[in-house]
């Protein structure tokens, strides 16, 4: 009987994959997610018809829909969000979402001859939710609300909270958000981008050297941030960045 012989290329190819997968295998976990993330947060979207968003993954991070223009917010991935579109971002209830706006401009669909569906916030914080915005370094942002909407320009349910701050984080690295009292910093430690922060220091500590702008319109009967008509609004904290509301 003849012996089989194997071609030495073809030995060749499948000891150099035999040494790809062991390679592959020996990665660590960490690693893959590590490469994972990165891959995440680089990762860039257009919606809206001009909104590109940056950071997650669609699908994974957060979900757009065409009928009505709307983008849900489903994790606490961080993303950014730049360019000019018609449409609403919503933070699905009980996500605690950290969005930054850098030089977006949004306005909410008007309510004719659209659906009722359409009539959305451009920012709209769903109950039980929580949304940190951070104003990008020399942005300027716009969320307006068609006055015929009746909607927020950003809305806070009851039961949600929402921050505004600019690109200086007002936490320190444990999670603590750093109080004033009386024009002073009250909290002592070090900020998220390694700051040290004492009791009695100048607030300036605590403020962007470049704060970013936020102006808000809300709709008829409606708050510019906070409430729609006949509601109670949730917790608002504003730490940063310098925010102009119209109503």
């Amino acid at each position: 009987m003849k012996s089989k012989r194997t071609h030495p290329r073809l030995l060749s190819l499948r000891t150099l994959l035999a040494a790809l997968l062991a390679v592959a295998l020996s990665v660590p976990q960490p690693c893959v997610a590590a490469v994972a993330e990165a891959v995440r947060e680089g990762t860039s979207t257009t919606v809206f018809g001009g909104v590109t968003v940056t950071g997650g993954m669609s699908g994974v991070d957060y979900d757009v829909s065409v009928s009505p223009l709307l983008l849900t917010v489903k994790t606490g991935t961080p993303l950014s969000f730049s360019g000019t579109g018609e449409g609403s971002i919503k933070i699905a209830e009980g996500v605690d979402a950290s969005i930054t706006l850098d030089n977006l401009d949004l306005t909410s669909k008007s309510s004719a001859p659209t659906t009722a569906a359409d009539r959305n916030s451009p920012i709209d914080l769903w109950p039980g939710s929580s949304l940190h915005i951070t104003l990008a370094d020399g942005s300027t942002n716009y969320l307006r609300t068609q006055l015929d909407t009746n909607c927020a320009g950003i809305h806070v349910a009851e039961t949600a909270k929402l921050t505004i701050d600019d690109s200086v984080t007002n936490r320190l690295t444990d999670g603590t958000h750093v109080e004033v009292d009386g024009g002073k910093i009250a909290t002592a430690g070090t900020l998220l981008d390694g700051t040290e922060v004492a009791v009695g220091d100048e607030i300036l500590k605590l403020a962007s050297d470049d704060p970013g702008v936020l102006k808000v319109a809300g709709g008829y009967g409606c708050a510019a941030i906070g409430s729609g008509s006949m509601e109670n609004a949730g917790l608002m904290v504003f730490d940063g960045g310098s925010v102009v509301a119209v109503t």
